[in-house]
């Protein structure tokens, strides 16, 4: 028995000592550099946005493509080349689809911007993205794509936005109250009942004092006829 305690202590001694050895080495990790790769890199966010309040038939508007380097790198080598807007809905009227950069450093923003004229309303429709070519990190990588946002474009007819200019002055007038065409349409239809009840009464009230009179002219004539 003796021996059976003396040869499970030396086993957990041995134990002990081989966990304190292992804990004393020092583990040298290799990390990859791959791993990290992507966060030394140049990253492009593309934005596409109509910069008008309100997009009329037959009048030029401002279509902007901005650019944003989000990566910790310089993006280069960078090509944007915007859709083709729908043929006879949009026709280009000034400025160029297409651009190109030399170098987008990390944290900076580069835009660029060309007009259209709609010319057909009412539409609705979301305009077509622009697409961004570009080297990330070296001039010999593989380039990145990138794809812009797609913007909602209502396009108005000169007398819808007429109207929406209405509706604004309205707003404005009525301190936020009245915004939609529905309440000034209720308005009106209120509006016009209290003005009739009006008109009623006075009528009313003009023809029986009318006929007082016509009753109390009668009466005197009667009077003066027996007299």
């Amino acid at each position: 028995m003796a021996y059976k305690y003396s040869l499970l202590l030396a086993v957990l001694l041995l134990l002990a000592s081989a966990s304190k050895t292992f804990a004393d080495e020092e583990v040298d990790v290799e990390v990859e550099d791959d791993e990290y790769a992507d966060e030394e890199r140049a990253f492009l966010l593309v934005r596409k946005f109509i910069d008008a309040k309100d997009v009329v038939q037959n009048s030029n508007v401002s279509v902007v493509i901005e650019l944003y380097n989000a990566g910790k790198s310089a993006a280069t080598d960078v090509k944007v080349v915007d859709a083709a807007w729908p043929a006879g809905q949009f026709d280009v009227a000034g400025g160029s689809t297409s651009e190109s950069y030399s170098k987008v450093a990390s944290g900076s923003t580069v835009r660029f911007q060309y007009s259209v004229i709609p010319r057909k309303a009412p539409l609705f429709l979301e305009a077509p993205p622009a697409t961004v070519t570009y080297r990330a990190e070296s001039e010999g990588q593989e380039k990145q794509t990138a794809v812009s946002s797609t913007p909602s474009v209502i396009v108005l007819t000169p007398l819808q936005q007429y109207q929406r200019n209405a509706l604004r002055v309205g707003e404005y007038l009525t301190a936020g109250y009245m915004r939609t065409g529905q309440q000034w349409l209720r308005l009106a239809l209120g509006t016009g009942g209290v003005t009739s009840l009006l008109f009623a009464n006075w009528l009313y009230s003009t023809v029986t004092e009318a006929r007082k009179r016509h009753k109390h002219e009668k009466a005197l004539k009667d009077l003066m006829k027996d007299q």
